[in-house]
């Protein structure tokens, strides 16, 4: 056994079986945070599309209060939408911690190697060697989830900073 990888110390049968029923729920705490990620994604994308749709239908020849509030709406729902990533990227990294350690104490390595793969470093499985390539490591889910927000975030904020030039413009036409 792998000394970097295996047991600090031995256990005896008892200990051993929490052990690995505490791992078990690890591994379905990580499930669970990973589709609680993805159910977070798709419910604000769905909502920042709608509203980017219902602006881009809106003219933009004339000051719109309803364009203005929708922009409002908009950037504020990215602010959340960024604040879920965070949390739940948080709390997957958290239970993937919790998981390699417990994998360090009954010998087993499946989320450490899953950490070497995540940082570029060569892992075998099966007889085969795989590496992660640099883009992919660096467009991880979280920060192509950051991406996407920002990007929604860019959008709604040029909708509003138009919206208020066109209100300073009416505000000062003569009357």
């Amino acid at each position: 056994m792998n000394p970097e990888i295996g047991p600090t110390a031995s256990l005896d049968s008892e200990a051993r079986r929490k052990l690995e029923v505490e791992y078990q729920a690890a591994v379905g705490l990580v499930a669970f945070e990973s589709q609680l990620f993805w159910a977070i994604m798709s419910a604000f994308l769905v909502a920042e599309t709608v509203l980017a749709g219902l602006l881009a239908q809106a003219t933009v020849s004339e000051f719109s209060l309803s364009r203005l509030l929708a922009a409002a709406i908009g950037t504020l729902g990215c602010l959340f939408w960024l604040g879920a990533i965070l949390r739940s990227a948080g709390y997957s990294r958290l239970r993937t911690y919790q998981a390699r350690e417990l994998e360090r104490k009954l010998g087993l390595s499946l989320f450490m190697r899953g950490e070497e793969f995540a940082k570029g470093h060569a892992v075998i499985v099966d007889g085969e060697t795989l590496k992660h390539n640099s883009f992919g490591r660096r467009a991880s889910i979280k920060n192509s989830g950051i991406a996407l927000a920002l990007l929604f975030t860019l959008l709604f904020v040029i909708v509003l900073f138009r919206e208020f030039t066109l209100l300073v413009q009416v505000c000062q036409r003569p009357a």
